[in-house]
């Protein structure tokens, strides 16, 4: 998601813990009821680069090829969490073909020979690491429009089965967003909580590779 105003390759979301099926189920119908639009379903399926150190993750950036109803996508982010729940990030993206996200997640290396703005700007940072697919992450995200924000919930499910839920919300204002999150929960009776990971950071955790948040 990308902010609504100023500079447009800036990502500014709140993102919030949903600690159960039962609880991402009773959102899920608030939401829909809520919503100005009819919900739009998603299937992605997202796979995340890095090197074996995890270079770019330490470095705060993300590379991701991510597939929406089978239209693959190559995106860069270089930031993350200003505090809880507050994650802001520069957020480059390009369309590939089919073909080519193939070619990449067999030969991971082949992204250096992209000539695109995603590329280009992790050269800028961090050069040409060697990198390889640490790992894939399918999402199930539905959008409502609710009080004219857009809300993003999603049902992530991890190669070793386990399923984690959340829900982001865009805006190129935070503070109002988080307040509007908190007064829209509490109305709703639905418990959650601020988010302290990403998507590629809640991947990583899950397979013994980073710690989880003050942990």
């Amino acid at each position: 998601m990308t902010a609504a105003s100023g500079d447009r390759s800036i990502e500014e979301e709140i993102k919030l813990e949903i600690p159960d099926r039962a609880t991402f189920d009773s959102l899920h119908e608030s939401l829909s009821l809520a919503s100005s639009t009819p919900p739009a379903r998603l299937e992605q399926v997202n796979h995340y680069f890095d090197t074996r150190e995890l270079l770019l993750t330490r470095s705060g950036i993300m590379l991701r090829l991510r597939v929406t109803d089978g239209r693959p996508e190559l995106t860069l982010k270089i930031g993350g969490e200003l505090e809880e729940g507050h994650f802001r990030a520069r957020e480059l993206e390009e369309t590939v073909s089919p073909a080519r996200a193939a070619e990449l997640l067999e030969q991971p290396a082949r992204v250096h020979d992209l000539d695109l703005e995603p590329v280009r700007i992790l050269r800028e940072e961090l050069g040409a690491p060697p990198l390889e697919v640490i790992g894939e992450l399918r999402n199930e995200r539905t959008v409502f429009t609710v009080d004219g924000y857009l809300v993003e919930l999603d049902r992530m499910r991890f190669g070793d089965g386990g399923e984690e839920y959340e829900m982001e919300v865009e805006s190129g204002r935070p503070a109002a967003a988080r307040a509007w999150c908190t007064r829209w929960l509490e109305a709703a009776g639905i418990r959650v909580t601020l988010s302290r990971e990403t998507k590629s950071q809640r991947l990583l955790r899950r397979a013994g590779l980073l710690k989880s948040p003050g942990g």
